[in-house]
């Protein structure tokens, strides 16, 4: 007898855990916003903290792996946890410093800085992901035109969230090379860890408070970690099994206009029309990207993060 074969698609829970994801991951500006003492470099540091421990039983479970990979992907790993170390203290600065939705646009315009990484390092790019690239760069200057006009402190939050967007393209190139022969759960303590390791002497030796901060920003931080970091992260993960990475990616866009919206309804941001304008042609210009690795096979040979055999998406949920 014949077994039937196992249906095609997306299995519908996954998408709903998608969508949760996503959700989950736009909590992460409203949630930066509200933060009143703790520094960037704080709730970086907390929120890798929280994530190495998170990681740390299955991590270890796997540590026969690191012996394994070769040094050269052990310090690979370790320096993608220095990039995202500094991309989650960008992003929490600049939300200090400019409204919401500049801050999370521009530094999820990190899909496009890892395409132009890519490119830098040898990687071939389709011609519809240049095309992405050139779209998000317009939409980049739209938004950090806008604030322009607003203030210096905007524009200096705007470059701040911009630099952390590259930062982020860096991590998800370094990534992606690690993960070809380290498990998620390897991966993740060693980046993670490396990150804590990097930020708790910066945070020491230049006075961060990292005790004693008020409960407001406490609630904060554990609620960024949850939601957009340990929820949101791994649902991106988990719903690989029947999504295909691409949409999955295309998915995690999402996470920047519903971060604008949700900072609109609860923290009272209106982001000026040229603003949200921008956002939108920046949020266009990453799925061109993305939808550049499903050109002809002749082609494309840029493939968007996660697009690997060995599975997760490597983007920084929330920031």
């Amino acid at each position: 007898m014949t077994r039937a074969a196992p249906p095609i698609g997306p299995l519908p829970s996954d998408v709903w855990l998608l969508c949760l994801g996503v959700l989950c991951g736009s909590a992460g500006g409203p949630l930066a916003a509200v933060v009143v003492v703790a520094s960037g470099f704080a709730v970086a540091f907390w929120r890798l903290l929280a994530g190495t421990v998170f990681a740390l039983p299955l991590g270890i479970a796997r540590a026969k792996e690191i012996t394994g990979a070769g040094r050269k992907t052990v310090l690979l790993s370790m320096s993608a946890g220095c990039l995202l170390a500094f991309h989650f203290v960008a992003f929490m600065t600049s939300v200090g410093l400019t409204s919401v939705a500049s801050a999370t646009a521009l530094i999820n315009s990190q899909i496009v800085w890892a395409a132009v990484i890519s490119r830098l390092t040898g990687q071939h790019i389709s011609r519809r992901a240049w095309w992405g690239v050139g779209i998000a760069v317009a939409g980049v200057a739209l938004i950090t035109g806008v604030d322009f006009q607003l203030s210096a402190q905007a524009v200096t939050g705007d470059f701040i969230a911009l630099a952390g967007g590259v930062l982020g393209g860096g991590y998800i190139v370094t990534g992606s090379h690690v993960r070809k022969k380290l498990s998620s759960p390897t991966y993740t303590l060693l980046c993670y860890g490396s990150g804590t390791a990097l930020l708790l002497p910066i945070c020491l030796i230049s006075g961060q408070q990292l005790l004693g901060l008020p409960l407001n920003d406490w609630l904060a931080i554990l609620a960024l970690t949850l939601f957009a970091q340990l929820i949101g992260q791994n649902v991106f993960n988990h719903v690989l099994r029947s999504i295909p990475p691409t949409l999955v990616s295309l998915g995690m866009l999402f996470t920047a206009p519903l971060s604008a919206a949700l900072a609109w309804i609860f923290l009272d941001q209106v982001p000026p029309v040229s603003a949200a304008i921008g956002l939108v042609v920046l949020v266009l210009g990453a799925a061109l990207v993305i939808s550049g690795s499903l050109g002809p096979p002749g082609e494309r040979t840029y493939r968007p993060p996660g697009d690997d055999p060995h599975g997760g998406v490597g983007v920084p949920a929330g920031g």
